[in-house]
């Protein structure tokens, strides 16, 4: 499974030209016998929703905006197809940042391309049949990748 990545470093389907490439080059170092399908990964655009608690001394607003900074800053990486996503990585984030005491909920949705008018990806999934039976990790299919396409506007939270 393969997919490319735009000038802005989202992720895109990859053209034909490419596949065609990455086929020929295979070749060069696969068995006679083997055969060689190139398909395209599918892409969900993932959304992250949180509520923690800032200490006292802490303002409300700063403490909110270095906690959106350092989950921005986590999903920026690229994850490989297939790969889970690990809702406690979003907790660690969440208390490793200055002001925060505690995280007391978090919410994983599927954009869809209805949301605020973005350009998201058509993939459609069940997060509750994703979700693994302790409510730790979204695992995705093999041929499935997840992004947080717009963090900007895809991650929000609130500090109680």
């Amino acid at each position: 499974y393969v997919l490319a990545s735009d000038q802005n470093s989202k992720l895109v389907t990859a053209n034909n030209s490419l596949k065609e490439n990455l086929k020929i080059w295979i070749s060069n170092y696969k068995m006679i016998n083997d055969t060689i399908d190139i398909l395209d990964a599918k892409m969900i655009n993932l959304g992250i929703e949180f509520v923690a608690v800032g200490a006292m001394e802490k303002s409300k607003f700063d403490v909110l905006e270095s906690a959106k900074q350092a989950l921005i800053t986590r999903f920026r990486r690229i994850p490989d197809i297939g790969e889970p996503f690990f809702i406690t990585d979003v907790y660690k984030e969440l208390r490793n940042v200055d002001g925060v005491v505690d995280v007391t909920d978090v919410k994983i949705s599927v954009k869809a391309s209805s949301d605020g008018g973005r350009n998201y990806s058509a993939t459609s999934v069940d997060i509750g049949k994703l979700m693994s039976p302790d409510g730790r990790y979204i695992e995705m299919p093999r041929n499935v990748i997840y992004e947080v396409k717009y963090p900007n506007f895809d991650i929000k939270g609130v500090i109680v």
